[in-house]
């Protein structure tokens, strides 16, 4: 066997496999930076998305008033939307009236909406 700078050829064979486990090592570690940036930017992504969720409200048939999949009354409407509202100060009101709930519910909701300081109200429908 010759002799080299790196000793002889059995120490270099002998040295191969360290410097393997080594870049693999270095590999590994730089996969884990990255899972570790990815999920604070996903993290980021999702806060930034919930905090423009909308108040959705809910009018049946029958008039009923629903707000986080609980019925209430016309008279709790309003703090629920301020806690709602508090909760998430860019989120917008959103009423989803049945065709044949009555307008004077949803003018009451409206009302009730404003009443709770949010102005942004839409009212979604659905078509047929």
């Amino acid at each position: 066997m010759s002799e080299t700078a790196w000793g002889s050829s059995a120490d270099r064979a002998n040295y191969l496999p360290i410097q393997r486990f080594g870049r693999i090592c270095a590999g590994l570690f730089s996969l884990v930076i990255i899972a570790i940036i990815a999920f604070f930017v996903i993290d980021e992504a999702n806060a930034r998305f919930e905090e423009k969720a909308n108040i959705l409200i809910a009018i049946n048939a029958n008039n009923e008033i629903w707000i986080d999949r609980r019925r209430v009354d016309i008279r709790s409407v309003r703090p629920n939307i301020e806690r709602l509202h508090a909760e998430n100060p860019q989120g917008s009101v959103v009423i989803q009236a049945d065709k044949e709930s009555k307008t004077e519910t949803l003018i009451k909701v409206m009302d009730a909406s404003r009443s709770a300081g949010v102005f942004n109200v839409a009212i979604a429908a659905q078509e047929q």
